[in-house]
Parts: C-alpha cells; structure tokens; sequence
C-alpha cells in the first residue's frame, strides 16, 4: 500500500431482532510492508523537538551532523545521486561536503558512533552509514532496515506490538545487513 492510504475498517453491528448493517472507515494503517508509521500523530514532523543530539559531541560535530542528515536517503541511509542512482556515501564524499580531510571526517563517524548518532552498516555487503531515526526521521516510517541498526534506541520508544513486528519480519528480510558498529 501506498504512504498516505488507508484500509477500510469494516464494523457489523448487529441488533438484538437480528437485523445488522455494516459501517466502513477508513483508517491510516500503522505497519505497511514500508514500515512503522512513527509519531502519526505529531502533524508529520520529521525533525523531532524533544531530542536533542548528545551533549558529549562537540558543536562543530553537531552542526555536520545537522548537515549530514540532509544527505539521508531511504531507510536513514545516507546516500548522494550519481548520474540518476542513489549511491551510498564514503567518507570520502562526506569529507568532500565539509571541505575537510578524510581523517577528519573519520574523526567525525567514530564521534557520531559513540554517541548512538551513527551506525556503521553493510547491506548486501555495501558499507554505508545510517543516521539515527530518533532525532530526525526521513519520511513517516521506520523501516526493518533501520530497526535492525538501532534497536536498543528504539526498543524503548516504541510499543511492544510493533517492536514483535519488527523482530517477526526480521526473521525474513532478504536484505543482508550487518551492523558493523
């Protein structure tokens, strides 16, 4: 199903004589084969205003990663386009949008790293680098993708039905994805 669609939820009410009549709605559906739709009800912000990126990176870190998170592509992957394909950032393209040294850069990922902002990741043995869906999120959804690479985050932010979901739907991903740190 499309983002924005919604099911029909159909309800028999049935009388005590036996006569019933069926009443349909239509109701945004919370998991798609897309993902958990996350915070429907905060008017669709993806920059949330509640979380603030950790107090143990510096301010320059913070200001590239505010920046970074403008390269985020599906699943908080940060990608760039390449001759109309979506390709996945190195650290020598992340240090091509700063102007600075790729030793700087790396400087910069093992700071994200360890302060949960950043995840390091191979999907289909491609290595990229996937920004945490807790202080921005790009589109509605967490995807199983970004479940997976930040768990503990969001093990305790969202509810147990769809927390089973994820770990249930894990179980089939075709996707190989291994977080490397």
């Amino acid at each position: 199903m499309k983002d924005g669609t919604k099911a029909v939820k159909q309800t028999k009410i049935i009388n005590s004589d036996g006569t019933f009549w069926v009443k349909e709605e239509q109701i945004i559906q919370r998991y798609n084969e897309r993902g958990f739709l996350y915070r429907n009800r905060s008017l669709y912000l993806k920059d949330f205003q509640d979380k603030y990126l950790p107090d143990q990176l510096s301010w320059t870190d913070k200001g590239k990663l505010e920046r970074l998170y403008y390269e985020m592509g599906e699943n908080q992957i940060l990608v760039y386009d390449s001759h109309n394909e979506k390709k996945y950032h190195t650290a020598t393209t992340i240090a091509k949008i700063f102007n600075q040294t790729e030793k700087q850069t790396r400087k910069l990922i093992k700071n994200a790293v360890e302060a949960n902002v950043m995840r390091v990741l191979k999907v289909n043995g491609k290595k990229c680098y996937m920004l945490s869906p807790i202080y921005k999120l790009y589109g509605k959804r967490i995807s199983l993708i970004t479940f997976i690479a930040f768990k503990d985050q969001l093990m305790q932010e969202l509810p147990q039905w769809a927390i089973d979901t994820f770990i249930n739907d894990s179980k089939e991903l075709s996707t190989n994805v291994e977080v490397i740190n």
